[in-house]
């Protein structure tokens, strides 16, 4: 009868451990579940609040980029119209001593005198009522200083200007490199343009261009300044 209880006791005590192990693991279950729930439903709301943060951030970049667009475009204009003034204002200028320059230039290029002060002396000549005592001084100048051997110098004066010319806005540099006859898609635009200056006919092109490029250019060195104050 004992051996009964005992038996009847154990096989108790072997239910209520199973139940509450069931009832452990039933509860352990449904707490899994509860978190599985709340971080799914944390997850969703970081989602929505980042696609919100990213959508903002894009409306705001557009119109950051839309303000900066069109204060480069108006920048670019102001800058362009400017250039077109200069360049039809000095071109008016040089038409009353073309002829004397065009003959000056060959000189210029036979004792191989630097760019910017052929376009310093032509920007001189264009302003005086009466350029024969400036022509004259500029040949006597041609004739004592002799030829200039130092080519190294015209080349380093061409290269700058190549890299001025990039620098410039986009419309300027196109509405340059048009006006010399170079369209889009033309090969080493800039550097043929470069080699172009100062060619038969071409001096008012050629002073107009390179006084834009060089004048007032920290890079430009001290062997480029004319040898008169014009």
């Amino acid at each position: 009868c004992e051996s009964a209880k005992v038996k009847a006791l154990e096989q108790q005590k072997q239910d209520l451990e199973e139940e509450h192990a069931g009832q452990v693991a039933e509860s352990i279950s449904a707490l899994k579940l509860a978190l599985t729930a709340q971080e799914s439903e944390a997850l969703a709301a970081l989602k929505e609040e980042h696609a919100k943060e990213v959508e903002s951030l894009k409306e705001s970049h557009a119109e950051d980029m839309s303000a900066l667009k069109e204060e480069a475009t108006a920048e670019a204009a102001e800058i362009q119209a400017e250039v077109e003034g200069f360049v039809t204002d000095f071109s008016q200028d040089m038409g009353a001593v073309k002829d004397v320059l065009e003959s000056l230039n060959e000189m210029w290029s036979y004792y191989g005198t630097s760019f910017l002060h052929r376009a310093r002396f032509c920007r001189a000549a264009s302003k005086a009522s009466d350029a024969s005592p400036l022509v004259y001084r500029e040949r006597r100048r041609l004739q004592i200083a002799g030829i200039n051997d130092d080519t190294a110098l015209l080349e380093n004066e061409k290269k700058i200007l190549a890299r001025a010319l990039r620098e410039l806005p986009r419309s300027v540099k196109e509405s340059l490199l048009a006006a010399w006859g170079f369209a889009r898609g033309t090969k080493q635009r800039k550097q043929r343009l470069v080699a172009h200056l100062w060619t038969k006919g071409k001096e008012d092109m050629s002073a107009n261009i390179t006084l834009l490029l060089l004048q007032g250019n920290q890079k430009v060195p001290a062997e480029f300044l004319s040898f008169y104050k014009f």
